[in-house]
């Protein structure tokens, strides 16, 4: 029985040009092996789940197999991994695996690394070159680039095989904090520069041709490199220092991009500017930086969701995001020209048809203060739907936090972070007028209508109650005039400081707590679901609902 291959590798010997012919096999013990009839496609799809180390271990089991490692179209060439791996072998014990002293061939530990990372390095040499006309859809180059090493023309070369080869997806990750962590973990301490030069991409005027997604981390990038990504679909940016270009530069060049995601970027002035439509569908600004305050004004009709994280902002625009359905802000200083929330305001205006929207307490504190006198934002959001607030309940907020609640009429679900008080580190708006209010009473007080919470919001849920006193009145208010409530979470954190603390202090919590449910239990015709768990400080300053 003859069957043909299904790699798509091409070479002089059968290694690679998988042209071989198969034959049923019949086992030692009597039986067929299916597992050699099997064809040769088959079998690289089962054996694309093994990791890399595996592979070359196949490769030794038989004649048939010594060069299918070759074949892997998935490449995952991490240094962390393989070159910790080689470091082991070196110092450990061959009967126990337990670390022992380096021998003799190493006087120190750091040259024991250096000579793992040198042998790491000669096997992406060789496993690119053995891969050269082959297929491959991905592959992962994961390498702690340090000036010092003389590795910088080596991984230059790795780049422009990368870029120039005819592969799908791409990561390159130049970063050194997981490899330290990791070394560290095992034992095996690196040197570590201080601090570690970024690598900088190779110039050239690069053009993948089916590239459709590029993840590239800590090293120095130039638009200007590339001439087009006629395929690129996603592009993830990551810890970048980003020398020239622009968001419609970058649009330009990948006319069928879809996502574009920025984390802790240094980016040119200017850089998320541009008077020409944005064509993309996600967009992620995460803790990006300029020599200026950042500065946000672009056009994009085909958006569906925005992501806007960071310290600083000076203005927001967000045009034509007719389609946008889901947004995340949360910006810690959010200035303008005018010292009344306008950068908020405006991005607000370009947020009129987002259905889910997540907010900061910083964010909500610059609401407008116009806004909160006439207790409804100017462009009210009447397509949103799901809302979910990250606040501390403080003085500050309260009376924006009812302009933003009216300002939404169809809310279906509302989820209320409570992250503590945290203070704006912003502007402090001078708005002594909203601010001299009685916490306590300020909710009973509302005469105006919650239009939502009389005929659609149907989910609520209240994440990280404390029982603390500020918290219970807002709570108190969302319940007695949620009457088309169906849904209802509530997840109780107690830090623990309330345990080993003031008595007193404990029993109002407790006393909080304990009206409030007994108003539920009484009055509340919802599903009610409740959970208890450790007061989560991370998940709340990262601001991330759960």
């Amino acid at each position: 029985m003859e069957t043909n291959s299904g790699s798509s590798c091409r070479g002089s010997h059968n290694k690679c040009n998988g042209t071989g012919k198969q034959q049923i096999i019949d086992s030692s013990y009597g039986g067929i092996d299916y597992i050699s009839n099997l064809p040769e496609a088959i079998i690289l799809y089962i054996l694309s789940f093994l990791p890399l180390k595996e592979w070359i271990v196949l490769s030794l089991v038989s004649k048939r197999w010594k060069y299918i490692w070759t074949k892997i179209s998935d490449l995952n060439l991490d240094e962390m991994e393989i070159a910790s791996s080689i470091a082991q072998k070196a110092v450990s014990c061959s009967q126990c695996g337990s670390f022992t002293s380096p021998n003799c061939s190493y006087p120190c530990l750091y040259d024991l690394l250096c000579a793992a990372r040198r042998k790491f390095a000669e096997f992406v040499d060789r496993m690119l070159l053995l891969h050269s006309g082959c297929t491959i859809n991905t592959l992962r180059l994961y390498f702690f680039h340090d000036i010092q090493d003389g590795y910088t023309k080596r991984i230059d070369t790795w780049v422009r095989y990368a870029l120039n080869s005819n592969i799908k997806e791409l990561e390159l990750d130049f970063s050194d904090t997981e490899h330290f962590k990791f070394f560290d973990a095992q034992g095996l301490v690196m040197r570590c520069t201080n601090p570690p030069q970024q690598y900088e991409l190779p110039r050239g005027f690069f053009a993948p041709k089916v590239l459709e997604i590029f993840a590239l981390t800590f090293c120095k990038f130039r638009a200007s490199s590339f001439k087009t990504f006629g395929s690129l679909q996603s592009l993830h940016l990551k810890q970048l220092e980003v020398l020239d270009g622009s968001i419609a530069e970058i649009a330009s060049k990948c006319p069928v991009l879809e996502d574009l995601i920025m984390e802790y970027c240094v980016i040119p002035d200017g850089f998320f500017v541009s008077e020409v439509d944005i064509m993309i569908k996600q967009l992620s600004m995460i803790h990006c930086a300029s020599n200026e305050m950042l500065h946000v004004d672009i056009s994009t009709p085909n958006l569906l969701m925005l992501t806007i994280v960071g310290k600083y902002l000076s203005s927001a625009s967000i045009r034509k995001a007719t389609r946008l359905t889901n947004a995340l802000i949360s910006i810690s200083t959010i200035s303008a020209h005018n010292a009344d929330g306008d950068a908020l305001n405006s991005l607000l205006r370009g947020l009129s048809y987002c259905q889910s929207l997540t907010l900061s307490t910083w964010n909500i504190q610059v609401i407008p203060v116009e806004s909160t006198l006439l207790q409804w934002l100017h462009l009210p959001l009447q397509k949103l739907k799901h809302l979910s607030l990250i606040v501390g309940i403080s003085k500050k907020e309260l009376p924006r936090l009812s302009c933003l609640l009216m300002s939404c009429p169809n809310l279906e679900s509302l989820a209320v972070v409570l992250s503590g008080p945290l203070e704006n580190v912003g502007l402090d708006l001078p708005t002594p007028t909203v601010y001299n209010i009685e916490e306590e009473t300020y909710w009973e007080s509302q005469t105006q209508s919650f239009h939502f919470l009389k005929t659609s919001l149907k989910e609520l849920a209240i994440i990280g109650l404390t029982g603390t006193r500020n918290e219970m009145p807002m709570i108190t208010f969302l319940l007695k005039n949620a009457i088309v409530l169906k849904n209802l979470a509530i997840s109780l954190c107690i830090p623990d400081k309330y345990f080993s603390g003031n008595l007193d202090e404990f029993i109002n919590i407790r006393r909080n707590l304990d009206q409030m449910f007994n108003f539920i239990r009484e009055s509340i015709q919802a599903e009610v679901g409740v959970i208890v768990e450790p007061f989560p400080y991370s998940a709340h300053m990262n601001h991330e609902v759960p």
